[in-house]
C-alpha cells in the first residue's frame, strides 16, 4: 500500500505544480502582450535600431547636413546605408550593442567614425573625422 500512496502522492504533487505554473504564466504572458505600454514592450521597441531614420549633422557642407540613415539586420548582422541628396554610402563595420550603433563610411576618400546612441524614436551621436568631430541628431521614421 506504501508504494502506491507515494506513487499517487508523487502524480498529485507534479500535476498541482504544473497546473501552479500554467495558471500563472499564462495571465502574466496575457498582461505583457495585450498592454502596448508594459516597459517590456517599451524597451524591446526602443532597443531595435532596423529601420529608417531621418537625421541632421551640424558644421558640414550641405550635401552632407542632412540624409536618411537605413539600417537592416540580417540573422544578427546588422548593415547601414546613408541616403544623401548625391547619392549614397555604404557603411563599414558595423557594431550594434543595445542602444548604441557604431560605424565607418568613407566619404571623399576620408574615414569617418560614427557612434550613435539611441533614446526610443531618436538618436543622437557624433561623427569623427580628419576634419574634426561633429554632432548629430536622428529620428525614426514612422
Amino acid at each position: 500500500m506504501k508504494i502506491k500512496e507515494t506513487r499517487s502522492l508523487k502524480r498529485t504533487f507534479w500535476a498541482t505544480l504544473v497546473a501552479i505554473v500554467l495558471l500563472t504564466a499564462i495571465p502574466l504572458e496575457a498582461n505583457v502582450s495585450s498592454n502596448p505600454d508594459t516597459p517590456a514592450e517599451l524597451i524591446m521597441k526602443r532597443a531595435k535600431w532596423a529601420g529608417t531614420w531621418d537625421y541632421t549633422v551640424q558644421d558640414v557642407p550641405p550635401e552632407y547636413s542632412k540624409g536618411v540613415l537605413h539600417v537592416t539586420k540580417k540573422k544578427r548582422v546588422h548593415m547601414v546605408q546613408l541616403e544623401l541628396p548625391n547619392g549614397t554610402l555604404d557603411g563599414e563595420n558595423v557594431v550594434v550593442k543595445k542602444k548604441e550603433l557604431n560605424f565607418s563610411i568613407s566619404i571623399e576618400g576620408q574615414t569617418v567614425d560614427v557612434s550613435l546612441s539611441m533614446d526610443g524614436d531618436t538618436f543622437s551621436g557624433e561623427s569623427s573625422s580628419p576634419d574634426g568631430v561633429f554632432p548629430l541628431e536622428g529620428t525614426r521614421r514612422k
